[in-house]
Order: C-alpha cells, then sequence, then structure tokens
C-alpha cells in the first residue's frame, strides 16, 4: 500500500477507459435527478413521535434523558441536506421512514431515531441502528447491534465490517485488537468482497494518520501561523500518539495551475473563524486558487458557507458556496461535482488541525468513487475549540487529551471516525452498499445508496451558486 493517492493515480492510468464510464455514468444520473426534481413538490415538514411503550440504553446522557413518546418537527431544510440519511433504509421498509427523517434532522443526538427503529424491530432496523449510532458516537450500541445480527446471520458483511474496523480501534467492547486479523478471515471466506474493503480501509486510514498526519501544511508562511498549526500538540500525551508532529509550510516551487482550498465550515465559533482566517491566508498566497466554501444551515442561522463568503469579501469573486452539506461526508459530496466538472488537478484541505485527517478521507473516498484525479493536500488551522485563535486554555487542551470518557478527542472520534468517513466517501456504509458490494466481483460497484445521496446533492442544486 503506498496511500490513497497513488491507489487512485494507479487507478486513473490503468482504467481510463473505465473512468471515462464512470463519468459519464454520474453525468446521466446528473440529468436525471434534475429531470426528476422539476417534478418533486413533496413537503418533508411533518411531525413524528417515538413510541410510548419503547427506550433504549446507552451510555450516553441522551438515552435516558429520553421520554417515551416524544414529538420531533421535521424541517424542509435539514431534510435537504446532503447526505440523505432516508436512502436504503426508507426504501427498504417504510416502517424505517420516520427513524430516517429524525436522523436527518440530527435530533437529540439520533436517540429518537434509534428508539423508533427499536421499536420496528426488524433485521433491518438492527443495521439502521449501528449507522445512526456510528453517525453519533454511540459506541455500545453499535457494538451491541453488531452481535445481535450476527447471532442470527454470522457472515453479515454489513456487521462483519463494522466488526473488523471498529473492533481494531479499541471501541468496541465485545472486540479486542488481536482478533480482528481472525474476523478479517473469516471475511476472506464468506465476504470477500467485504474483506477487501476492511484491509483498503486500515491501510489507508492507517497511512494518513501515521504519516501524512505528522507533518501537515501551514497555511502561511509565518512563526505565527505554524504556532497556530501545532497549537496543543506538544504534551507528553498527545506526543504519545504523534511522537514527530510538526507543521511544515508549504515548498516555495509549489504553484499548480489548477487549484481549488476546500474551507470546511463549522458550527463552532472559534473553529470556523479560524478556518476563516487560514483561508484568507492561504488564498492570498495563491490568487489562482478557487475557494470551495462548503457547509450547511445545521446550527447555525445562515449557512456555513454563506458565513464564510460573508467574511472574506475580498474574494467574492473566487468563492464557491455549498449550502448543502450536513457534515464532514457531505462537505466533500458537495463540492465533489464541481470539481470533476472542472477537472481541478491539486486540492488545499483547509480545516482544524484535529479534524485534517478525516475531512481529507472522505474527500478521497468520495473523489476514488466518482473517478476524480486529484492530488489531495492537507492544510491545518489549528485546534481552537475551547478558545479563539491566538490563545489557549487548559479547558482547550483537556477537550484534546481526557474529555470523552478520558480518551481525549483524537482516540475517541477522530482516528475511529476516519475509518467511518473514509468508508462512507467510497459508498461502504449502509447494509444496502455491502449486499450490493458481495452481488459484484466489479470494484468499482456502486452501493445502492450512493446515487440516491447524489441525487439529493442534485434536487438543491439550486443552492450551490458560483460567485466567478
Amino acid at each position: 500500500w503506498f496511500g490513497p493517492f497513488s491507489h487512485v493515480h494507479h487507478t486513473i492510468i490503468q482504467h481510463h477507459d473505465h473512468v471515462i464510464a464512470m463519468r459519464i455514468q454520474v453525468a446521466f444520473v446528473v440529468a436525471s435527478a434534475m429531470i426528476g426534481c422539476l417534478f418533486s413538490t413533496t413537503t418533508l415538514a411533518v411531525l413524528i413521535c417515538t413510541p410510548d411503550d419503547v427506550t433504549i440504553q446507552c451510555d450516553h446522557s441522551a438515552c435516558a434523558e429520553h421520554v417515551p413518546g416524544s414529538c420531533f418537527n421535521t424541517t424542509d431544510l435539514k431534510q435537504s441536506l446532503v447526505p440523505d440519511m432516508r436512502a436504503c433504509y426508507g426504501d427498504l421498509d417504510p416502517e424505517l421512514m420516520n427513524a430516517a427523517m429524525l436522523w436527518n434532522e440530527i435530533t437529540n443526538r439520533g436517540i429518537p431515531s434509534l428508539v423508533i427503529a427499536e421499536g420496528v424491530g426488524t433485521f433491518e432496523s438492527k443495521h439502521m441502528q449501528i449507522d445512526i449510532a456510528l453517525t453519533f458516537d454511540h459506541w455500545d450500541i453499535v457494538d451491541r447491534k453488531v452481535l445481535e445480527i450476527l447471532a442470527v446471520s454470522p457472515n453479515d458483511p454489513h456487521a462483519l465490517f463494522v466488526q473488523a474496523v471498529y473492533g481494531s480501534q479499541g471501541v468496541l467492547a465485545s472486540v479486542d485488537a488481536a482478533d480482528v486479523a481472525a474476523i478479517i478471515e473469516t471475511m476472506e471466506q464468506v465476504a470477500p468482497e467485504t474483506g477487501k474493503a476492511v484491509d483498503r480501509t486500515l491501510a489507508d486510514v492507517s497511512m494518513v494518520w501515521n504519516h501524512e498526519f505528522l507533518h501537515p501544511f501551514v497555511p502561511g508562511y509565518t512563526v505565527e501561523w505554524q504556532d497556530h498549526c501545532e497549537s496543543g500538540m506538544d504534551t507528553d500525551n498527545i506526543r504519545e500518539l504523534f511522537p514527530t508532529f510538526a507543521c511544515e509550510f508549504v515548498p516555495d516551487e509549489f504553484s499548480p495551475s489548477s487549484l481549488a482550498i476546500i474551507a470546511f465550515g463549522s458550527a463552532d465559533t472559534n473553529q470556523l473563524e479560524a478556518r476563516i482566517e487560514a483561508v484568507r491566508e492561504l488564498a492570498a498566497l495563491y490568487p489562482q486558487a478557487v475557494i470551495l466554501a462548503t457547509g450547511g444551515a445545521l446550527a447555525t442561522d445562515r449557512a456555513e458557507g454563506d458565513l464564510m463568503l460573508e467574511a472574506m469579501p475580498e474574494y467574492q469573486d473566487r468563492i464557491v458556496v455549498d449550502r448543502l452539506a450536513r457534515d464532514t461526508i457531505g462537505n466533500c459530496l458537495a463540492i465533489s461535482e464541481y470539481v470533476l466538472q472542472n477537472d481541478i488537478g491539486n486540492i488545499f484541505s483547509l480545516t482544524s488541525t484535529f479534524h485534517s485527517p478525516r475531512a481529507l478521507m472522505a474527500c478521497r473516498g468520495v473523489f476514488q468513487r466518482l473517478g476524480i484525479d486529484a492530488r489531495t493536500h492537507m492544510v491545518a488551522a489549528g485546534n481552537n475549540v475551547q478558545a479563539p485563535l491566538g490563545n489557549w486554555s487548559d479547558a482547550n487542551q483537556a477537550w484534546l487529551e481526557t474529555e470523552y470518557g478520558g480518551t481525549g478527542r483524537f482516540r475517541a472520534i477522530e482516528i475511529p471516525m476516519t475509518n467511518r468517513d473514509f468508508s462512507r466517501g467510497r459508498a461502504l456504509f449502509t447494509m444496502c452498499d455491502f449486499e450490493a458490494l458481495e452481488e459484484s466481483t466489479d470494484d468499482d460497484a456502486s452501493g445502492c445508496s450512493s446515487m440516491l445521496v447524489l441525487i439529493a446533492f442534485i434536487c438543491s442544486f439550486q443552492q450551490f451558486i458560483l460567485y466567478i
């Protein structure tokens, strides 16, 4: 394994005709979706209530706080964001559609969605609960549902994939890291394509965390920006994870003609402001670069993409605004069509330092899936969450090192979730995706939910504004 870009580059050279076919397929889906959207007038704002007699147990306080029979309003806005969680499960079982719609709303850390799915009680609902729980880091629920599925269907590719990938990260109580090799060996016999996908995921994610992340690029050429980039990373606890971490300046000779800066939005004010300042610095160094400002209005009064545009009026003629992304994988899905259509050759992936590997790998997964041949480069804007850019605090350090049950942000969230988002980018997330993978020997067979996600993106394409 030589890392994800090497694989993509090799694939493009060796399978050029297939890449052309993939692009034709994407174009066909885009055209079909745009025609379908002309006739779509269905409102998505409804009232959904959880069952009166169903509860769910988990380690998070949101489980204990949930009141059976609680009702929640959905909104057109959140139902239109990307990715659309209704794909796969809402199509397999109409009873799961309400759970999927509340999943789209990100309501109460997914607990109402999980309760509804628990009440449905089907085999498909157990798979859905795995994916909802993965979205909200409910590792105990993930572990429990995987075991329930494997007790009935021991060769289930979705459950085996989850068990192997997240068991390797030490976040599933029933799986010891030493057991993962045996799980993969089983998959090679009963679900060979899924076994290959596990191997690829673990190899590429390990590469980015253990090598690329040790030397991310600095947004600017000043010592001050280098300090921002490395904020919070020079303690014994963090050094145990990343012993040689040091931010580096972009080489002077780097000056590609085709360049984009992906500016990842955030609902957190400190993170967003730090990222905006980093984008401003980087954009000044590369006046040829288009800025892809991506982020929907999930927890802000306006889309995160718009907030970035408004903060950088000097770059309005270079900014592409996305208002559709629900999360990190949504960011990458939302900008992928622009990257594909404009044949962008190099991309700076700019986000907070702790988020950099996950954001980079989410986009690499999407790009690999769509046959996008672009070199992606990690640019880190610091770890400011509890404190604004230029400041630091004990609370911010604790957030990195000891919160999330004592393990800190990297161990509890970012590293295991990089596996999730890279896989989602490659359309390997729902039970539909894994069934489709095993039904075909073609490495590039599409999961059944991946094109539905793309259609949802196209249906809201009028919100994706180009300011050039």
